[in-house]
C-alpha cells in the first residue's frame, strides 16, 4: 500500500470513529445522515479493495519464487555435468556455455532466465544421454525439462496478476476521490451547522480530518485532505 493511501486511510477511520461517537448529535439531520452514509458506503468499498490490492500478487509471487528456486537449483547440477562433459570431450563451446554459476542465475531478470533455460534445454536435449556418468539421469534430464517448459505460463500468470493489481489500484484512486468529494463537498460544509450547540463535536472532527504523515520526518505537516 502507497503511503499516500496509508495516511488518506488512517484520516476516513479516524472521521469515522469521530462520527459513530457522536452519532446522537446529528443523526437528526437529514442531509448530513445522508452523507454519513454515503462515506460510511465508499469506506467499505475501499477496504475491500484494500484488501483485495494485498493478496492480488502475492500468491503467485511465492509460487513463482519456489518454482525459480528449485529451478535455479537443478539447473546448476545439470550446468556443472555439461561442463565437465564438453572439457572432457573437447567440445569448447559447450563447456564455456555451461560455466555457470548459480550466483549468475540469481542475476538473471525472469525474461532472460527463460532464453538461458531454453539454451539449457537444447543442451540436455542434445547431451543429455552422455550426462549419466556425471550423475544427471535421463529421469533428472526429464524432469528438468519440465520445468523448463512450466517458466513461460509462469511468467505469464505472474503478469496477469500484475495486471489485476494494477486494475484494482486504479480502483482504490477513484473510491478515495469520492470519499474525499464526500468530505469537502458535503460533510465538511454542513459540519459547520453544528459550531453553535456542539463545538467540540465540530473541533474533534476538523481535527480527524487532518491527514497525518506516518513519515515522522514529515509528522508535523497535516493537511486536510
Amino acid at each position: 500500500m502507497k503511503k499516500s493511501t496509508l495516511n488518506k486511510r488512517s484520516m476516513f477511520g479516524s472521521v469515522h470513529t469521530v462520527l459513530e461517537e457522536n452519532q446522537p448529535i446529528w443523526i437528526n439531520v437529514p442531509a448530513f445522515a445522508t452523507a454519513v452514509a454515503q462515506f460510511e458506503n465508499k469506506l467499505t468499498i475501499l477496504d475491500t479493495k484494500l484488501s483485495e490490492q494485498s493478496t492480488a500478487t502475492t500468491g503467485v509471487t511465492l509460487e513463482k519464487q519456489a518454482l525459480i528456486r528449485e529451478l535455479f537449483d537443478e539447473m546448476v547440477l545439470a550446468h556443472q555435468a555439461l561442463y565437465l562433459f564438453g572439457k572432457d570431450s573437447e567440445n569448447t563451446a559447450l563447456r564455456e556455455r555451461n560455466k555457470v554459476s548459480r550466483s549468475k542465475l540469481n542475476r538473471l531478470t525472469i525474461g532472460k532466465a527463460k532464453v538461458h533455460a531454453n539454451d539449457l534445454k537444447n543442451d540436455l536435449l542434445a547431451q543429455g544421454p552422455a550426462l549419466d556418468a556425471y550423475g544427471i539421469t535421463p529421469a533428472f534430464v526429464s524432469a528438468l525439462i519440465a520445468k523448463i517448459d512450466q517458466l513461460p505460463d509462469m511468467i505469464e500468470s505472474t503478469r496477469m496478476a500484475l495486471l489485476r493489481r494494477k486494475g484494482i489500484t486504479k480502483a482504490i484512486n477513484e473510491v478515495q476521490s469520492k470519499i474525499t468529494e464526500i468530505l469537502r463537498d458535503r460533510m465538511d460544509r454542513l459540519i459547520k451547522i453544528f459550531r453553535k450547540d456542539h463545538p467540540d463535536f465540530v473541533l474533534i472532527y476538523q481535527h480527524a480530518r487532518t491527514v497525518l504523515p506516518h513519515s515522522s520526518r514529515d509528522r508535523d505537516n497535516g493537511t486536510t485532505a
